[in-house]
């Protein structure tokens, strides 16, 4: 399978690269797990233009659909496992034991959800312990949860959960002071939801399923216990680049560094767009925008391997 490009990645960064790239032409590939991304786990997204509410599952259904009106060829289903460049080639090599070689590639993985690490959290997942609130939230309707993490995502989860009548929601963070915008802060308060602020969990307990969690409150030292029936994770994510190897360079947080004009990584003909790279801000619009300029990118660096060839 040759292509001029591909695309890794089926969130906003992506999808927007997908459409540029096959609106100029390119012989275009995209590989994507899903086209949800962290966009698709949102319980509503107002910050959108045009549209003054949707969930996220909405928004990236329609971009999937506007993608897929157009020519470009998609592996769904499917990661890249390895990445590789020869001579002025990249070799990618699916999950599927797919080979498929490519004049450039724009990297889009987003970034999957940061775990926990404690004891009962392998144990439960499923059982308990999730980490998409849009997928699991009417599994916990009328249960007493608590919800990891003092974001965006956090509250949002919270409030979502309150409006499925859970009686008792708790939000646990461990540092001082909360990260979610004041908004949401306000709304949490109104509805009536739990802030515990320097609470360190330190396990998930139950028998078959998720029972209590145990948790230190560091400003006493004292051990505390929680009965809920789930606990949803939203601690924040990590970049998806496995695949990636020494072809981009990567900052402390394993974000890929890149050009920010346009796009570009170390390697000529390597670009990347959205949460995977070290953009600072990581919004659905920026990733949108920052995917159009990837492909626009790709788009010049093709032609301009075309005419030294």
């Amino acid at each position: 399978m040759n292509y001029d490009l591909v695309i890794i990645g089926g969130g906003p960064a992506g999808v927007t690269a997908g459409i540029y790239a096959v609106r100029k032409d390119i012989k275009t590939l995209i590989i994507t797990k899903d086209f949800l991304g962290q966009t698709g786990n949102a319980a509503t997204v107002e910050n959108w233009p045009g549209t003054q509410k949707i969930t996220g599952l909405e928004l990236m259904q329609s971009f999937r659909d506007h993608v897929k009106s157009y020519s470009v060829d998609i592996l769904e289903g499917e990661s890249v496992m390895v990445l590789d460049k020869r001579d002025n080639l990249f070799i990618l090599k699916t999950s599927k034991a797919k080979e498929i070689e490519s004049k450039s590639v724009i990297i889009s993985s987003g970034k999957n959800p940061r775990l926990l690490k404690i004891p009962g959290e392998n144990e439960f997942l499923g059982k308990g312990v999730v980490y998409c609130a849009i997928c699991d939230a009417p599994l916990f309707a009328g249960k007493n949860v608590a919800i990891i993490g003092g974001g965006n995502a956090g509250f949002e989860t919270a409030l979502e959960m309150k409006r499925r009548n859970c009686p008792e929601v708790y939000i646990l963070e461990a540092c001082p002071k909360l990260l979610a915008d004041e908004i949401l802060q306000k709304e949490a308060k109104k509805a009536g939801i739990r802030v515990l602020l320097r609470a360190r969990i330190r396990e998930i307990c139950g028998n078959n399923f998720v029972e209590s969690i145990k948790y230190t409150d560091m400003n006493t030292k004292e051990n505390k216990i929680l009965n809920i029936e789930g606990v949803f994770v939203e601690i924040g994510s990590i970049p998806v680049i496995d695949f990636v190897g020494d072809l981009a360079d990567c900052n402390e947080k394993g974000e890929i560094i890149i050009d920010h004009v346009k796009c570009t990584t170390k390697t000529p003909g390597l670009f990347a767009a959205g949460d995977v790279t070290d953009i600072p801000y990581k919004q659905i619009v920026i990733a949108a925008g920052a995917g159009a300029k990837a492909a626009l990118s790709a788009y010049e660096y093709l032609n301009e391997q075309n005419k030294v060839n």
